[in-house]
C-alpha cells in the first residue's frame, strides 16, 4: 500500500513539473503580428525646390508605391541588436543589425526567452509584391539644375485597419477601439475586460520603420563606398524601441528594465531608444552629423527597413494591422542637424 502511494506521489511530482515548465503564449511567433503590407512612398516639393523619387530599377516621378507580401502579409516580431542613429549599418564594420527572434515561457510565474534564435528575415520597402530583396533601393533627386536642396526630411503616417471583435471578446490593453469599421470614435473607451462585442480595434504602435541612406560627398551627391546608415526610426508616435541580445533562460523583465545592468554573460545595459513619431519626421541628409546638403541633380539613395517592436507585442495585440505611407520634403533653407 506504501508503495503504491509512494509512485502515485512521484507521478503527480512531475504532472506538476510539467506544467510549470511548459506553460507558454506568444512573444515572437508568427500568428502574433502587426502588418504593413501597403507602404506609398512619396517626394514632395515647393515653389523653389523640385525633388522626384523612384525605385533603382525605375523612372523618376511623384510618388512610389509597393503592395508587397512581406513574407506572407506579416511583418514578424523582432529585437535588432542595436539601432545607434549614424552609426548602426545594413551590412559592415563593428555596427551591423542583426536581429532575433524569440517565445517566452512562463516559469514560476516568470516570463523567460526561449528557443532564441536568428530572425528568419529583414523586411525591407520593395518594388515589386514579391519577397523583399535588400538590392531595393529608393533614390530621391533633387532636379533643379540650380538650386541646392539642404536636406530632405522624411515623416510617414500610419493608418490603421480596423479589426472586428468577435462576440464576447474582451477589452485588452493594447488596442483602441471604435464604433465601426470606418475608425468612428467612441464617446470613451471600454474598460479593460469590458465586453467589446460588435465594436472594432486598431493597433499602429507597434510599426517601426528605419530609414538607411548612404553618406553624401562634401559635393553633395551620394558616396558610392559608402554603406547604408541608419538616420533614424519611425514609429506612430514617440515610442521606446528596444534593442539588444535576447538569450535563452533570461527574464523579460531583465530585457525591459535593464538600464545599466548586466545579467549572467548577457549585457542588457542602454537597451531603448526613442522613435521619432512619424508626424515630426527627421531630417535624413546627415554624416554622422554634419549637414551635408544635396547638390543640384544630386541624388541620395535610401533603404527603407521596417519591422515589429518585438518587446511589446504579446498575446493581446496580436493581429493588428497598419498601412504606412512615407513622405519625402526638400528642406530649401540650412538647418542644424
Amino acid at each position: 500500500m506504501k508503495k503504491r502511494l509512494l509512485i502515485t506521489s512521484i507521478v503527480m511530482m512531475l504532472v506538476v513539473a510539467v506544467a510549470l515548465s511548459t506553460a507558454t503564449y506568444a512573444w515572437f511567433t508568427s500568428n502574433a503580428y502587426v502588418s504593413a503590407s501597403t507602404v506609398t512612398m512619396t517626394a514632395a516639393t515647393n515653389e523653389a525646390d523640385s525633388i522626384f523619387i523612384k525605385w533603382d530599377t525605375g523612372t523618376y516621378g511623384k510618388d512610389i508605391t509597393t503592395t508587397q507580401s512581406y513574407g506572407g502579409n506579416v511583418l514578424k516580431p523582432i529585437i535588432p541588436n542595436e539601432i545607434e542613429v549614424n552609426q548602426t549599418t545594413l551590412g559592415a564594420g563593428d555596427h551591423q543589425i542583426t536581429f532575433q527572434t524569440a517565445q517566452l515561457e512562463t516559469v514560476a510565474s516568470v516570463s523567460t526567452f526561449k528557443e532564441v534564435g536568428s530572425a528568419a528575415g529583414v523586411y525591407f520597402a520593395s518594388s515589386s509584391s514579391d519577397t523583399p530583396a535588400s538590392k531595393d533601393v529608393i533614390f530621391v533627386k533633387n532636379t533643379s539644375t540650380a538650386n541646392v536642396v539642404y536636406n530632405i526630411k522624411v515623416t510617414a503616417t500610419f493608418t490603421p485597419n480596423y479589426i472586428a471583435c468577435e462576440a464576447g471578446e474582451l477589452a485588452v490593453a493594447g488596442y483602441t477601439y471604435y464604433a465601426d469599421g470606418t475608425g468612428t470614435a467612441l464617446e470613451s473607451q471600454p474598460a479593460l475586460g469590458a465586453d467589446v462585442t460588435g465594436k472594432y480595434k486598431a493597433c499602429v504602435e507597434l510599426v517601426r520603420v528605419g530609414i538607411f541612406t548612404k553618406d553624401l560627398t562634401a559635393a553633395g551627391a551620394n558616396d558610392t563606398s559608402s554603406d547604408y546608415i541608419l538616420r533614424g526610426i519611425l514609429a506612430n508616435s514617440a515610442s521606446a524601441t528596444y534593442f539588444g541580445t535576447i538569450a535563452n533562460g533570461y527574464s523579460q523583465e531583465d530585457f525591459k528594465n535593464s538600464a545599466n545592468k548586466v545579467t549572467g554573460d548577457v549585457d542588457f545595459r542602454n537597451n531603448t531608444k526613442t522613435a521619432t513619431a512619424g508626424a515630426t519626421g527627421f531630417n535624413i541628409c546627415y554624416d554622422g552629423g554634419s549637414l551635408h546638403t544635396l547638390a543640384a541633380q544630386g541624388e541620395v539613395e535610401i533603404k527603407v527597413l521596417m519591422w515589429l517592436d518585438g518587446e511589446a507585442l504579446n498575446d493581446n495585440t496580436q493581429g493588428a494591422i497598419a498601412n504606412v505611407a512615407l513622405r519625402f520634403d526638400a528642406v530649401s533653407a540650412p538647418v542644424n542637424p
